[in-house]
Parts: structure tokens; C-alpha cells; sequence
């Protein structure tokens, strides 16, 4: 797990979220990256490709293999997010056990972006191709184009609608559910007599995040306080500078608000940092003081706040960025070999787990970093608990 190839390839990941910051026509995706040393230096086994900015492909000389093997292509959705970052490491990794190189590109989430970046990546006669498209009319492009060029492209988390294709399901309704149901009892077991006023920080552009996430924590909460209602649903475009920003809005427009949900650690930790500069997002002991903050990716950053008995980030809904991979590289093989139909229906499920202050003990949570982030950070330590 912590080869010198995964640590140059981490490396890699995190360079290329610190140019994401910085190049133009982005959509504002200036989140800050997850902890770590950022000087890159180029993996021996993967090639990082950033056919983006000019929005035109790279178009370097196509051949059949890389270093003698088979190459399967990968779309990032963000790499300037601690959990994609880790899923690239580990998609790199499987790939590599199982004889074959990758070429991986940061997405951005920004359709045209990705459009380019399969595009590329037939030109570069890849076999296979993993996308987690931007939204669901991106994904249609993304799996037209792939189909038209006749090579195998599935999806991850956002489906094309009406072109038949594999997808990789992120099932994620019955643990956000359970999130929702958790910090609901918390809630009523701190403040009984206080009826819950949600905030949801969103990406409706992704419609199975919005449905599966932000819907599914509603009805989760909604299931154990059946009078809770949502004063405002923002759209926080998975970045934490625009999630902070929604923060501010909420303090604004809808002070009564008493629990807040982030779809991702970039919309939880954006809104927590606006209530914290207003004096607000504190706890005393592990209970918050005015409102609850739950959050979603399971990340160092996240893990922090919810172990720091003065924060009220408290839950959250940890992703595998190791299973999904897996299966993720699991499916393309599949689909080079013809034991999947490249344009059926196939479709694979992956789901999630959640993780709070209360019950997880921060022994955990520290393994589930180190197995799934790749972490070398010392929860404890970080916490002064030791």
C-alpha cells in the first residue's frame, strides 16, 4: 500500500489539484487538496494527462500498448479531492497487479473536460475506459463517443439516460438514510424540544447524488423526527469555496437553521468554515452547541473535525475509494475480455458506510484512513491526544 510507486503516484494527484486551483476555466474548483508533500514526480507506470485547459485532445502518437502492456483508461471526476485522489492511487494499483498500465485525467468536473479527455484516450487506443462523467448529459456524450470509436466505457455514479452502457452504481440511499436517522436520534436526544431545521449544501447537477445524498438524508432524518423540515437546499458545486459561501447565505437568510448536511467533504467543511467564522459550528464535550454538521467521503480533513470534541462536524458517510476502484478495474477487464457486453445494461453495485464521534471509536477510523487514503496522518496526534 505504500509502495514508492503509490507514493509518486499520490504525488502526482496532489500537483495536479494544486494546478486545477490555478488554471482558468475551471467552474471555481479551488478546493484545497488533502494533506501531503506536493512535489510531483512523473509515476513509472501511470501517465497523468491534462487534456483540458485548451479545450482540445491531446493527440500524441496512438499505439496499442504502453510499456508493452495493455492500457485501460480512467476519467477522474476531481482530483483536487482527497477521495479521488486515493481512488486513482488504488485504480493505478489493481491495474499494475493485474499486468495492465493506466493513463489517468483529471476530469474537473467540467463535461467538456471530460468530452476531451475520452477523446484522448481512444486516440491513445486505451481498451478500456472508466469515467465518473459530471452529470447524466455527460455521460450520454461520454458514452456515445466511446461506443462510435467501439471502445468499452462504463460509468461511475452519473448513467447515461438513454444510451444503453455499464455502469458502476455508487448505492448509496440506505446508508445516507442511516446517516439521516443518526443525527436525527442525536438531535432529539440533546434537544427534544427542538424541532430540526436542515440545510443541505447539494450538486444538483448530478442527479444521483442529489436523489441518493441530499433527498436520502432528508428522509433519513425525516423517518425519526418526523416534523423536520429543510429551510434551504444550496447547490455548493462540490467545491469549498462555494460551499463556504452557501454557509454564509444560510447564517443570513435562515439563522434558525439547527443541522446542516454536505454531500462531500469539500460541502461540509466549506459551510462548517462560514459557521465558524460567525462563532458558530462549535461543541462542548461532543454535543453542539447550535447546530449539528454531517458530512460525506470519510477524509483526513473530515476526521479531524468529527474526533475534535469542540466541533459540531460529527458524522459522516464514508466512501471506499479501495472497493471502488477494484471494481472499477474489475469491470474493465471484463470488458476488454467480452464477459461484459459494452453496450448493455450491466450494472454493478458499490456502497458506503457511515462513521460518527460517538460510535466509532478514532482507533477505526484512524485504520480506515490508512486502508482506504493511503494516510500516514496520526489522528491522535493531530488531535493533542497523545
Amino acid at each position: 500500500m505504500k509502495s514508492k510507486n503509490l507514493k509518486r503516484w499520490i504525488s502526482v494527484c496532489l500537483a495536479a489539484a494544486a494546478i486545477t486551483v490555478m488554471a482558468a476555466g475551471c467552474q471555481g474548483k479551488e478546493e484545497a487538496p488533502a494533506s501531503g508533500d506536493t512535489n510531483a514526480s512523473q509515476s513509472e507506470n501511470t501517465q497523468v494527462s491534462d487534456a483540458a485547459d485548451t479545450g482540445a485532445a491531446k493527440t500524441d502518437e496512438a499505439s496499442d500498448s504502453k510499456d508493452g502492456k495493455t492500457i485501460i483508461g480512467k476519467v477522474s471526476y476531481n482530483m483536487n479531492e482527497a477521495y479521488h485522489q486515493a481512488e486513482c492511487a488504488w485504480f493505478e494499483k489493481y491495474a499494475e497487479e493485474a499486468g495492465y498500465e493506466t493513463i489517468i485525467i483529471d476530469g474537473k468536473v467540467d463535461s467538456s473536460i471530460m468530452l476531451n479527455s475520452v477523446q484522448d484516450l481512444i486516440s491513445k487506443n486505451t481498451k478500456a475506459i472508466i469515467c465518473q462523467p459530471a452529470d447524466v448529459a455527460n455521460a450520454e456524450a461520454l458514452v456515445q463517443e466511446a461506443q462510435n470509436a467501439d471502445v468499452p466505457l462504463a460509468t461511475f455514479v452519473n448513467k447515461a439516460e438513454t444510451t444503453a452502457n455499464p455502469h458502476i452504481r455508487l448505492y448509496e440511499a440506505p446508508a445516507t438514510k442511516e446517516l439521516g436517522a443518526a443525527a436525527a436520534k442525536k438531535w432529539m436526544e440533546w434537544y427534544p424540544d427542538k424541532k430540526i431545521v436542515m440545510a443541505i449544501i447539494d450538486i444538483p447537477s448530478s442527479q444521483q447524488v442529489h436523489e441518493e445524498r441530499a433527498l436520502a438524508f432528508v428522509e433519513g432524518v425525516q423517518s425519526v423526527a418526523a416534523d423536520a423540515e429543510v429551510a434551504v437546499m444550496l447547490d455548493g458545486e462540490s467545491s469549498r469555496d462555494k460551499s463556504m459561501a452557501c454557509g454564509e447565505d444560510i447564517l443570513q437568510s435562515h439563522p434558525e437553521v439547527n443541522m446542516v448536511y454536505g454531500i462531500n467533504a469539500n460541502s461540509v467543511l466549506g459551510a462548517l468554515a462560514a459557521f465558524e467564522a460567525a462563532g458558530r459550528g462549535q461543541a462542548e464535550d461532543g454535543i453542539p452547541k447550535t447546530e449539528l454538521f454531517v458530512g460525506t467521503d470519510g477524509s483526513e480533513q473530515e476526521a479531524i473535525k468529527i474526533y475534535d470534541p469542540n466541533s459540531s462536524l460529527k458524522l459522516t458517510m464514508a466512501l471506499s475509494p479501495k472497493n471502488n476502484a477494484k471494481t472499477q478495474i474489475d469491470t474493465a477487464i471484463q470488458l476488454m475480455n467480452g464477459e461484459i457486453d459494452a453496450k448493455s445494461d450491466y450494472e454493478v453495485e458499490v456502497t458506503d458506510v457511515v462513521l460518527d464521534y460517538w460510535s466509532t471509536p478514532i482507533d477505526e477510523f484512524q485504520k480506515f484512513l490508512v486502508d482506504e487514503y493511503f494516510s500516514e496522518m496520526d489522528l491522535k496526534q493531530e488531535l493533542g491526544l497523545k
